[in-house]
This record gives structure tokens, sequence and C-alpha cells, in this order.
């Protein structure tokens, strides 16, 4: 299944069960970044590794607050350990990787 597949499945099952507008986006959101880390949303998730989590962790904890946001000017402070565990836990973890 490639991750653009498991988004249209997610999108379709937070619908039915009920899951706000701004839930879903945010979710969607997510899976992007980590989709734009590892270079496209039509890789097979078959082929993410644990390693591949590890390695968009570790670039999360040397990311600047707001570095792409399109009003707040980039802060010389790094996310959170809260946003990064967000991050992981909304976007990657809906994805269902093993983690070894």
């Amino acid at each position: 299944m490639k991750i653009s597949d498991a988004l249209t499945a997610y999108r379709t099952c937070a619908r039915a069960e009920g899951k706000s507008p701004k839930t879903i986006q945010w979710i969607i959101s997510s899976v992007g970044y980590f989709a734009d880390f590892i270079g496209s949303e039509s890789r097979d998730i078959a082929n993410i590794s644990g390693n591949d989590l590890r390695r968009f962790i570790i670039a999360l904890q040397q990311r600047c607050r707001w570095a792409e946001h399109p009003y707040a000017k980039p802060q010389n402070d790094k996310l959170s350990p809260q946003t990064i565990e967000d991050l992981c836990a909304s976007g990657p973890g809906i994805l269902w990787i093993p983690v070894p």
C-alpha cells in the first residue's frame, strides 16, 4: 500500500467515525511532513523501515520552531518533545509501521 492510498483509507475511516475536519487535516498534514521527508507519497509503506522513522525524529529534533510557517518568523528554539511526539504519533503512526 502506498502512503497516498493509506491517506485515502484514513480519510474515509475518520469521516465514518465522525472525526472532526480539523483532526483529519492535522493527521493528513502530519503524514505529509513524513512523506516529504522520505521523498514521496507514492512510496510503498512496506518499504518504510524503523530507521526511516528514527531519521525523521532526528530531523524534527534539529528543526527550529516556526521554520516553515507562512506568518511567524522562525525561532532559534527547537521543536518541543511534545510537538515531535504529536507529529510522529499522528503522522507516521497511522501508517502502522512496525519499529523493531
